[in-house]
């Protein structure tokens, strides 16, 4: 796959804290964990509810370029529902988002789906009970090129001046803090301090 320059630009800004996160959190592991799951299972949701929620002003784009910018936290709630028994808490809000925000929260949110693909896969593999975490891998075999039409819409709108690649890069940046501050567990942050 050629990486195209505004691709290219979000992975060398968001680099770092990507491999941070991935550390830190350590996801997979809490989600295999029954003991565990629900809480990072409860982060993960307020992450993309928040991502969806930046999303939302600009639905009818993403969906135009056959992305639904909805559901990874309906998913989530569906499976904190099966876990806990209970119903789902209610969605938070968001500032109203322009669209070179909305597309770097999606960067951050859409990425992630190729994250929780290969996690799947691994737990199917070990035998791991996948009770609740139907939401890793919620785009089955379009997950791969629901992600290209993604990169293709955000390519699109940088190149013609819709969203401004610097704004882009400071909110996927911010998506990422947000999920390390939804996801990482209080003793690795004080660990990290």
């Amino acid at each position: 796959m050629k990486v195209s320059s505004v691709h290219r630009a979000l992975r060398v800004a968001t680099a770092q804290r990507h491999e941070s996160l991935e550390t830190d959190a350590d996801v997979e592991a809490r989600l295999r964990d029954p003991e565990r799951r629900v809480g990072v299972m409860t982060g993960l949701r307020d992450f993309h509810r928040h991502a969806e929620a930046m999303a939302a002003p600009f639905a009818s784009l993403f969906r135009t370029a056959g992305i639904d910018p909805e559901g990874r936290s309906a998913a989530l709630d569906r499976g904190l529902s099966k876990l806990r028994g209970d119903a789902a808490a209610p969605a938070g809000e968001a500032s109203p988002a322009g669209l070179s925000t909305a597309l770097g929260w999606a960067y951050v949110a859409e990425g992630s789906a190729l994250g929780g693909r290969v996690m799947r896969k691994a737990m199917v593999r070990d035998g791991i009970d996948l009770t609740g975490l139907d939401f890793l891998d919620p785009h089955g075999d379009e997950t791969g090129p629901r992600w290209l039409r993604f990169l293709a819409l955000l390519d699109a709108a940088v190149s013609d001046g819709r969203a401004d690649l610097d704004a882009v890069l400071g909110a996927a940046v911010d998506a990422f803090d947000r999920a390390r501050a939804a996801l990482v567990p209080a003793s690795t942050v004080s660990r990290a301090a």
